[in-house]
């Protein structure tokens, strides 16, 4: 379905990468302008129209993105929420060993540095205006293998170093 428009008005980026315009509409058989968001990727031909003739200045400036603090707060709620279920998913496996007796020193060491780094990113402030995200623990494992020269076995040796951030 297409449908036709005779003027837009107060064109504005909707996201930072400025690739959503929101704008008001005059569409045909409608007596009001009727709010309307417009991609380059529009499922419609219309709106891929209005988005390209925005941008082109057709209709004036497109206003700049502007940050609400709502908006940063509920990125940043989200990006939290998301390093503590990483967090809980990365670390689940040792605490089940550490519950049991059976977890190692070292994946006990390991374990202490997700832990702290639970403790930092739990203690962000996501209504500050600038946020320093904590670093994820570095956890390194290698591999070697060892082969003795009269029989075709080998021995895998796991080695793992943790990495405190700052």
């Amino acid at each position: 379905m297409s449908m036709t428009y005779t003027d837009v008005k107060n064109p504005s980026y909707k996201n930072s990468d400025s690739t959503i315009i929101d704008c008001e509409v005059k569409f045909d058989g409608f007596d009001d302008y009727l709010q309307f968001t417009a991609t380059a990727t529009d499922t419609t031909d219309y709106g891929v129209d209005i988005f390209n003739a925005c941008v082109a200045g057709t209709y004036g400036t497109v206003a700049a993105y502007v940050a609400t603090k709502t908006n940063a707060e509920a990125v940043a709620t989200a990006k939290k929420a998301a390093l503590l279920q990483s967090i809980n998913n990365t670390t689940q496996l040792w605490q089940t060993q550490l519950a049991l007796g059976i977890i190692t020193d070292a994946d006990k060491t390991t374990l202490t540095a997700w832990m702290k780094y639970a403790q930092e990113v739990q203690a962000i402030d996501t209504t500050a205006t600038s946020i320093t995200w904590p670093e994820e623990p570095t956890t390194l494992t290698t591999t070697t293998t060892e082969a003795s020269s009269d029989t075709a076995t080998s021995t895998d040796t796991t080695t793992t170093t943790t990495t405190e951030t700052a």
